[in-house]
């Protein structure tokens, strides 16, 4: 690699295990680093990472021993962001290599490393037998503590009790059993996530999540010629839609409105419940938008007003206490509403989902709320009109921030699930 193509974010140093203490640990410098590629996803446990790097050939050498498990440690910092930067240079808190890629040239040995949190491994050798009572936050901490992490988590109480037994399971598997099971603080409508950024682990739920903060970062698309100003960080680059409410997936999943038999196994009663979401949608549904129409766009025929599906479902009220019985906590009595609304929820919220791409902003997060200001037509664009139903505050699920030499960029996906009001938002 030549000086012209140096890394010019950051640099690297691979720390070897303790057991193979005969190894020396591995500085990377500017000029060995190709690219380096950091992921969040609010539907995945653990962050990941993808770095590319060249290592200089010595007649007759070996190459670099690395077998996999060893720590990278490093940072990157964005001179426009300032402030703003993906830190894991933390011994134990770094990013552990998962596999090795390697392509050995006349000179030079080039590596590709995927990489991924140390919690991520400890994940699939630990499992959970114990039992769990009370409030879903409380008990998504303890399970979280089993996996013996020096990271924070951010855990948010939810507003019912369920008891359950962990039957050895792996710990980010009972944390993502529970997410649907969680009834939001608010007591309006199930659903949570649980997620890592680099700040740490998130289990919150999509309530509070889309309420988002009080400093919400705006993004806007202008025409060629603005888009070109660096002194513009908040600018979108790209935009598409990916998906804008698939009508007969959302049907097929009974989103609109759908019917469900529970039948209870313990005192062998049915409970039938009624959803239709007009009657949930900007009232017990928080939804991402602050501005939003006061109903859910209609469908041909009034559809949304009939049942697209029927769910017979045993009703889930958990574990027996040690008298065999079931406790008052258990016998929740909007159990059966919830857990009809729950699979509602997580398909409402990603009915409609944006990609666009910005100038690297390393400050950005999983699960922040950002607004986009997108014009539909040129002359909406050469005007500043952002009448779009493009347009609104989103919910970021998925971010990737790729460094190769000087460029940097930040790809984010998008969800919203409410549409606004038209208004001149410029």
């Amino acid at each position: 690699m030549s000086a012209e193509n140096s890394f010019e974010y950051g640099s690297f140093k691979i720390k070897p295990l303790k057991s193979s203490s005969n190894l020396k640990e591995i500085d990377l410098g500017a000029k060995s680093i190709a690219s380096f590629s950091f992921y969040e996803n609010v539907l995945s446990p653990g962050i990941t990472a993808r770095i590319s790097f060249a290592i200089i050939d010595i007649s007759k050498s070996s190459g670099l021993e690395l077998y996999g498990g060893e720590e990278l440690l490093g940072s990157i910092n964005v001179p426009d962001f300032q402030g703003g930067e993906i830190n894991f240079s933390t011994p134990g808190k770094g990013l552990r290599i998962r596999t090795i890629q390697s392509l050995r040239e006349s000179t030079k040995s080039v590596y590709n490393l995927e990489l991924t949190s140390y919690e991520t491994l400890m994940n699939e050798i630990v499992r959970v037998p114990n039992r769990f009572d009370g409030n879903v936050g409380v008990s998504a901490e303890k399970i979280f503590r089993q996996l013996k992490s020096n990271k924070t988590i951010v855990t948010e109480k939810s507003s019912n009790n369920y008891s359950f037994v962990g039957n050895n399971k792996r710990p980010f598997d009972l944390l993502n059993f529970l997410c649907p099971k969680a009834v939001a603080p608010d007591k309006k409508s199930p659903g949570y996530f649980f997620f890592e950024t680099q700040d740490g682990y998130v289990f919150k739920s999509i309530n509070t999540l889309l309420k988002g903060g009080t400093n919400v970062p705006i993004y806007t698309q202008e025409d060629v010629a603005n888009a070109n100003r660096v002194a513009n960080k908040y600018r979108i680059l790209n935009s598409y839609i990916e998906k804008n409410n698939d009508v007969l997936n959302s049907l097929r999943l009974g989103m609109y409105a759908n019917k469900s038999l529970f039948y209870n196994l313990y005192t062998n009663e049915p409970k039938f419940v009624d959803f239709q979401l007009k009657q949930k949608y900007n009232g017990e549904i928080v939804t991402s938008s602050g501005n939003l129409t006061d109903t859910y766009p209609p469908l041909p025929g009034n559809m949304q007003d009939f049942p697209s599906r029927y769910f017979v479902r045993t009703l889930d009220v958990g574990a027996l206490d040690k008298t065999g019985k079931l406790s008052k906590d258990s016998l929740y009595p909007d159990l059966p509403k919830y857990q009809a609304e729950a699979v509602v929820r997580y398909n409402l919220l990603f009915s409609q989902i944006l990609k666009i791409t910005i100038p690297c902003n390393p400050s950005l997060r999983a699960g922040q709320i950002i607004e986009c200001r997108i014009p539909e037509t040129a002359s909406q664009m050469q005007n500043k009109n952002y009448e779009s139903i493009s347009s609104g505050r989103y919910m970021i699920t998925a971010l990737h921030h790729a460094f190769s030499g000087k460029d940097c960029y930040t790809a984010l996906e998008l969800v919203k699930d409410s549409y606004d009001i038209k208004t001149q938002l410029a």
